[in-house]
């Protein structure tokens, strides 16, 4: 039994050709009619008409091979709103049926193990997906053509040829033009013999940066160093690119103190910034400790920027 108070009711089918809907005739939460159970009378007709949905059907295949594959999540996601507004997972054969569907459009995406999540009509962006106009209480054939994961690999090596283990690389969406603090699409380690593999890619352009203990300059694929202008890299469907390789270069670094240009104290919690002179682009960042004292590693040969910034001086 309900507590006297404000509720919006929700029918909601599973399986079926029918529009899910809130009381009264509205198929979202905010225009929805709110029913007060403290007059008895006015909750006792809450009566509902639905209506036939849209339906999308298809078949889920790998592009590679147009060979049907089953037990993949196919969801449907109004494009205006980017709610999910349907969702099933494809059969044996590849075959799905996304029913009760309110008139609109929908962006369909296909997700499951061992495969890159794709689009209907593009790749694993939303940007590149194809939006599919659909009728009440007609039908839309939409069938999705998977993409495999990609891989990357290769060496990491000082300027000698010796191999570096132990090495992060991280690669990032080509979209990430000031990538520094950006989160890595995938990320890989060094082995013992400098070699380094980086899978699940989806296919698409990447930066690739080799992140090395503070000996070595951190670098952006090809050879340069983190103020440079990195060079992207193409992946195809199913593609293992191998031969990308990093040869790391020494790094230098800068310490001193930042204080208080009245009093002489040390000011901590500072943040120091260092920019290569001819891009302009961050190289390294750090903190000054309790004590004002900083140390900024990993810089190239050459001269730095330093910038301090403070909200309090």
């Amino acid at each position: 039994e309900l507590t006297a108070g404000l509720y919006k009711v929700w029918v909601e089918l599973q399986d079926s050709p029918y529009i899910n809907q809130y009381f009264h005739n509205a198929t979202d939460h905010d225009s929805a009619t709110p029913i007060d159970i403290t007059n008895r009378a006015s909750a006792s007709q809450i009566n509902f008409s639905l209506e036939l949905g849209a339906t999308i059907t298809g078949r889920v295949v790998l592009a590679a091979d147009n060979l049907p594959v089953g037990g993949i999540t196919v969801s449907a996601f109004n494009q205006a709103t980017k709610k999910r507004a349907g969702q099933v997972r494809s059969s044996d054969n590849g075959t799905f049926i996304l029913q009760g569907l309110p008139g609109g459009s929908y962006i369909l995406q296909a997700k499951g193990d061992g495969v890159s999540p794709t689009y209907y009509g593009g790749d694993h962006k939303r940007s590149s997906a194809v939006p599919i106009d659909v009728t009440a209480g007609a039908g839309t054939v939409a069938n999705i053509a998977l993409l495999n994961y990609s891989a990357i690999g290769g060496a990491i090596t000082d300027p000698s040829g010796s191999a570096l283990a132990g090495v992060p690389v991280h690669a990032y969406d080509s979209k990430d033009k000031v990538f520094t603090f950006s989160p890595p699409v995938a990320s890989a380690v060094s082995d013992a013999n400098g070699q380094y593999e980086l899978i699940n890619l989806p296919p698409g352009r990447y930066f690739l940066k080799a992140v090395a203990e503070s000996t070595w300059l951190m670098e952006v694929y090809d050879n340069q160093s983190l103020g440079g202008e990195p060079t992207p890299i193409d992946t195809e469907s199913g593609q293992h690119l191998a031969g990308i390789n990093f040869s790391l270069e020494p790094g230098g670094a800068v310490q001193g103190m930042v204080t208080d240009s009245t009093t002489g104290e040390p000011i901590p919690k500072i943040l120091i910034k260092a920019y290569d002179p001819v891009t302009g682009k961050t190289i390294n960042q750090t903190a000054t400790d309790y004590d004002g004292k900083y140390l900024l590693d990993r810089l190239p040969a050459g001269g730095v920027h330093l910038h301090v910034l403070s909200i309090r001086h």
